[in-house]
């Protein structure tokens, strides 16, 4: 099931730059991705090693840590595995363009609450 899901995934991805090449040569197709390397992507079946080769960059959705989003409650250890992660992604894009997107906030989630 793991391996139809990814080789599904995949080909999808390998058809949208075919025909979006086939428009305009030029275009580039960049899929955001969740999640990176972690056990959900087989869930998803956006397996990096497979996407690489038929898209011209990623997009990483990647998260670690707790605190609902917010980057003051983030450990040293969270921080330490976003740099790991960034440092892999770039590894498996082989040369390619990679970025990494999360969501962080500066105020605890009670200062949120408390302007709502």
């Amino acid at each position: 099931m793991v391996e139809f899901r990814i080789s599904t995934f995949t080909k999808f991805m390998k058809e949208i730059r075919e025909n979006a090449s086939a428009v305009n040569p030029a275009i580039m197709v960049i899929p955001e991705i969740y999640p990176g390397i972690e056990e959900e992507a087989v869930r998803v079946g956006a397996d990096v090693y497979e996407l690489y080769p038929v898209v011209d960059a990623i997009a990483h959705e990647y998260e670690f840590g707790g605190g609902d989003h917010m980057a003051s409650s983030r450990t040293q250890l969270d921080w330490f595995l976003y740099q790991a992660g960034m440092l892999s992604f770039r590894a498996f894009a082989q040369g390619k363009a990679t970025w990494l997107l999360n969501y962080s906030w500066t105020a605890t989630k009670a200062s949120i609450h408390a302007r709502q």
